[in-house]
């Protein structure tokens, strides 16, 4: 009955630091679209000025295109990919822990231990100690 109620509180743990994990992946996601949406729209109005200026002639909109594209596709490469990539699997606990104890130090450092454990475990096949 001890273990039992032990288990539950470990998997409370693990739901705590795995809501934190969502919560960091969806804020590197809303920071890489509005990244994305904003190269978007200041590229987008630059080639227009300067295939206007080029009175649209086929070099400068396939110029344009081409720049916009490569552009586009650093954005989000940079900051959307990379960032999400640095948030998956078994790191993301960890960033989580070290997240939430830089927020509040109330932690003390157990939050991280916790994940240590869990990783450590999860790499032996053994489960983590309490």
């Amino acid at each position: 009955m001890l273990f039992g109620h032990q288990d539950q509180r470990l998997g409370g743990l693990d739901q705590y630091l795995g809501a934190i994990a969502g919560r960091l992946r969806a804020t590197a996601a809303t920071r890489g679209l509005g990244a994305l949406g904003l190269t978007a729209l200041c590229l987008t109005a630059l080639c227009v000025y300067l295939a206007n200026r080029a009175a649209f002639s086929t070099a400068s909109v396939v110029g344009s295109r081409m720049f916009l594209a490569i552009a586009l596709g650093s954005v989000i490469v940079l900051a959307l990919v990379l960032p999400l990539r640095r948030l998956a699997g078994r790191r993301a606990f960890l960033r989580a822990a070290d997240r939430a104890e830089r927020r509040s130090e109330a932690f003390g450092g157990r939050l991280r231990t916790w994940a240590d454990e869990r990783e450590r475990a999860r790499a032996t096949g053994s489960a983590p100690s309490p």
